[in-house]
């Protein structure tokens, strides 16, 4: 099996079954399939062989869906951009990716071109999401193509996606990932979070990463419909999971924020969904007690990165977040490891360490990529057992629940003293004021590193610097309290296309000042 089989099984035996829902407009599968067959052989006859990249720069748009599939029908490597970035990062990563052709939405047609030219060469890039007659377009392209599936040899070991990560430590690194890896996370994770023949799956998460992508695949294999997301703005979403009977969706805790403090949400008919599966950052404790009071869904979440095929190492489910009409004690965990990864806690030495000890989170999987890609690209930090040394910070529990602590590079040292940022986030986020918390080191001449907190009060609530840090002070060891707060609107927050706040942005400007 390979991944774009299982759009192949749902053509043959439910071939009138919605596939995608996109402005108005259903594709079945029988329907999705002729489009894959046309736009992988429209590929073949530009040249693109088992091994090239085929670059696409677009938001979410159905288009994706179907280059992703007819790549991997063909051996080929689909290289997503992001659509956030800059024209000269997007032209880095064309530069060091080397597409052998490029799909874009229109939009991003002029600032690329104006760009460089070079990135864009005549015959080998295609404008998507237009109406214009022009045979360079993706419809004229597959228009002129046959609609029967090419034949191509093809492994489960294959490359199918080349991803570079959203670059919140710096350089983006190219990560490499098979149909193997792909197949083994569609197999195990649609029925953990509920999804079906019957969903209807809302996907709001930029396709761009690993965060959307992998929802495009894991319905794909459930055989759902669904409905593409072109953001995550909450009112479109309500519109759209009200007229379309919207059963799931995955999201990041800031928009299931702005959900529900959405001032029109009483007017929408939002019953129809069932589960919610976040990721990103740590869920509020009350907010997550008046969403399921208000909403009364199931919630899912895990805790995963790019170099896993699918993302996931852990899972969470509804029993971990809401127990008895109380919040779970495991809410703050990420769950348990999924079954096919093994997970350990180390300390510096490379040694295990006991329960409940902060250390490095390491994971060994099959899903694991092989390698960054390029000729320059940095080595892997495996070591002689195939773990993967994640860099987070994190421990487990005598019930095998992993705490992600923190980033390693998030950690604060203040007098020689570890301060994990997530520790005083989660104490804010209990504030009955706090939406949101982000906690960074800034210098300190005295102490080395002070702890800063840039916190978003929730709508109507007053809370000042002093309220914050008393508040810290009743939670937390003295030393772990912040020595500077600073409020801010959500939307004013540096953020990647996942809605991940970027730390490194927020310790810019400190680090930056001269002492």
């Amino acid at each position: 099996m390979l991944l774009d089989d299982a759009l192949t099984h749902h053509a043959r035996l439910r071939p009138r079954a919605p596939a995608l829902l996109f402005r108005g407009q259903t594709t079945s599968y029988e329907r999705l399939e002729e489009r894959v067959n046309r736009c992988a052989s429209a590929l073949i006859g530009l040249g693109v062989g088992k091994g090239a990249r085929v670059a696409v720069l677009t938001e979410n748009h159905p288009a994706f869906a179907e280059l992703l599939a007819a790549c991997a029908r063909i051996g080929a490597v689909l290289l997503p951009l992001n659509y956030r970035l800059t024209m000269r990062e997007i032209g880095d990563i064309l530069v060091a990716g080397q597409p052998h052709c490029l799909f874009l939405q229109h939009r991003y047609l002029a600032p690329l071109t104006d760009h460089d030219r070079a990135l864009t060469p005549s015959g080998r890039t295609f404008v998507f999401d237009t109406a214009s007659d022009e045979s360079d377009t993706y419809e004229a392209l597959l228009a002129a193509a046959r609609a029967t599936r090419p034949f191509v040899p093809r492994t489960r070991q294959d490359h199918v996606l080349l991803q570079y990560t959203s670059g919140t430590t710096g350089r983006p690194k190219g990560i490499l990932s098979t149909h193997a890896g792909w197949i083994q996370a569609s197999l195990i994770e649609p029925p953990l979070k509920g999804i079906d023949t019957k969903s209807v799956f809302l996907n709001v998460m930029p396709m761009c990463h690993t965060g959307g992508a992998k929802w495009v695949v894991e319905v794909m294999f459930a055989g759902g419909a669904m409905a593409v997301g072109e953001n995550a703005d909450v009112g479109a979403m309500m519109e759209q999971i009200e007229r379309l009977r919207v059963t799931n969706t995955s999201i990041v805790p800031t928009t299931l924020y702005h959900l529900l403090d959405a001032p029109e949400r009483k007017k929408r008919d939002i019953s129809s969904l069932r589960y919610i599966n976040y990721g990103g950052a740590p869920m509020s404790e009350q907010r997550l007690g008046q969403a399921l009071d208000e909403l009364g869904c199931n919630f899912t979440q895990g805790y995963g990165m790019t170099e896993l095929a699918g993302g996931s190492i852990t899972y969470a489910g509804p029993g971990d977040h809401w127990v008895d009409g109380a919040v779970s004690p495991k809410l703050r965990s990420s769950g348990r490891p999924l079954i096919d990864c093994a997970v350990r806690i180390i300390g510096e030495n490379g040694a295990p360490i006991g329960l409940n000890e902060p250390g490095e989170i390491i994971v060994r999987t099959d899903r694991l990529f092989s390698g960054y890609f390029g000729e320059d690209a940095p080595t892997p930090p495996f070591d002689e057992e195939g773990y993967f040394h994640t860099g987070d910070i994190g421990r487990e529990d005598e019930d095998g629940y992993i705490y992600v602590v923190d980033r390693a590079k998030d950690m604060i040292v203040s007098g020689g003293l570890n301060i994990y940022s997530k520790e005083v986030e989660d104490a804010l986020l209990a504030h009955p004021a706090v939406s949101e918390a982000y906690v960074v080191g800034v210098p300190d001449e005295e102490w080395g590193e002070s702890v800063k907190a840039i916190i978003v009060p929730r709508p109507g609530a007053t809370m000042n610097a002093d309220d914050a840090v008393s508040w810290c002070r009743g939670h937390l060891a003295s030393y772990k309290k912040p020595r500077i707060v600073e409020f801010t609107r959500s939307e004013d927050l540096p953020r990647t296309s996942l809605g991940k706040v970027v730390k490194r942005d927020l310790r810019a400007a400190d680090w930056k000042r001269p002492k």
